[in-house]
């Protein structure tokens, strides 16, 4: 029972996402635990708290890493819908052949600041992108482009080269 209350404690606080956050001496800053605080917030702690406490603790047992890459295309207008850009990602997808061209895409389309990396976001674990992005990297298939994908950010494609076994 402490240890389920304490893993919670850690997700609401935004401590999830550090890496050996009890066994380290680097903690999140104030303003990062509650920034990511409120994109948990956001990101459906009220719409089903049951079931977010749950994700929450399974996402932070779950010790996978992925390396992946994506194409952040925003929307037209705040609170817009993403048709816009997700008509523009499923063109993009149809013409991605291998992780080559899909990084010459990123670097032209993408509006992250990982697009002159052609869009590599680098290894991270479970939990630290939004649910959504996150759901995919960790379920998909390697090697293929996948979305788009809908966030809070905008449309994503996302490639995943690489992850952990469990």
């Amino acid at each position: 029972f402490l240890m389920a209350l304490l893993q919670l404690l850690v997700a609401v606080f935004g401590l999830a996402n550090s890496v050996n956050a009890f066994t380290s001496t680097k903690f999140p800053s104030l303003s990062t635990m509650t920034a990511r605080s409120k994109t948990q917030l956001r990101m459906g702690l009220f719409d089903d708290p049951v079931g977010w406490i749950k994700r929450s603790i399974d996402v932070m047992n779950d010790k996978r890493e992925a390396t992946a890459y994506h194409i952040l295309v925003p929307y037209t207008s705040r609170g817009g819908d993403g048709v816009a850009a997700n008509a523009k990602l499923e063109d993009v997808k149809s013409k991605v052949t291998d992780l080559d061209s899909f990084s010459e895409f990123a670097k032209e389309l993408s509006s992250c600041p990982s697009a002159p990396k052609g869009g590599l976001l680098g290894s991270f674990s479970r939990g630290a992108m939004v649910p959504a992005f996150d759901d995919v990297v960790f379920s998909s298939p390697l090697g293929e482009a996948q979305g788009p994908v809908n966030t809070i950010y905008g449309a994503h494609l996302i490639w995943v080269s690489e992850r952990t076994a469990a």
